[in-house]
């Protein structure tokens, strides 16, 4: 499990914080995208850092339309579910194996956060046909486009945990988008965003 971004990434949000991640019981469950760590249950967790550089890209123009960059998937599962976003005038889709490179997982990647942050959409896809609980879909990019003030878009045929997504304002692969999308919508996307995949603030005291 230590190969997981999930357990890098929380990991280095504990040395952010002064914490040896090596004194504390933790369990990893990337199926249903939670860990614990003392029996504190908590979500994927990025460092603080990660938040902090987000924020430089705030103010960027939105250039891209729709951006996706990463695995195709499994049989190339995530190709076929983006497959009518690609060709669309103005976007952005990269397919690469860069992600699952070990030693970068617990590195923030400017080049991918810059381009991000200049789309107004980003596609999330999971996989088709996902051996895992269907009921507990989640991706490391849904939460990164709202570091970066994009919006989510998930789609129908991979549709994400209802406990991952309910707070957000994302879209969906077939709605009719809007023209335009209201800053202080994505400022709220961080916010809640950053207080719910950062550590508690008080997660040393409880320990």
């Amino acid at each position: 499990m230590n190969h997981l971004r999930q357990t890098i990434l929380l990991h280095e949000a504990l040395k952010e914080r002064g914490l040896n991640y090596k004194k504390y019981r933790i369990e990893i469950n990337h199926d249903l995208g939670y860990s614990k760590i003392n029996e504190i249950r908590l979500p994927i967790i990025y460092p603080d850092s990660f938040w902090i550089e987000a924020k430089k890209f705030h103010n960027n123009k939105k250039i891209i339309s729709f951006y996706f960059n990463g695995h195709p998937g499994n049989n190339n599962s995530r190709k076929q579910i983006i497959e009518n976003f690609i060709g669309k005038q103005n976007s952005v889709i990269k397919f690469n194996q860069e992600g699952r490179i070990v030693e970068n997982k617990n590195k923030m990647n400017y080049e991918y956060f810059l381009d991000m942050s200049r789309s107004k959409y980003t596609l999330c896809p999971h996989q088709l046909n996902w051996p895992g609980d269907k009921n507990a879909l989640w991706t490391y990019r849904f939460i990164e486009s709202m570091m970066v003030k994009s919006v989510p878009i998930i789609f129908r045929k991979t549709p994400l945990c209802e406990d991952f997504i309910e707070e957000f304002f994302y879209q969906w692969d077939d709605d009719q988008l809007p023209k335009k999308i209201d800053h202080t919508t994505l400022e709220e996307n961080f916010i809640k965003a950053r207080n719910k995949f950062s550590l508690p603030e008080n997660l040393k005291d409880i320990l």
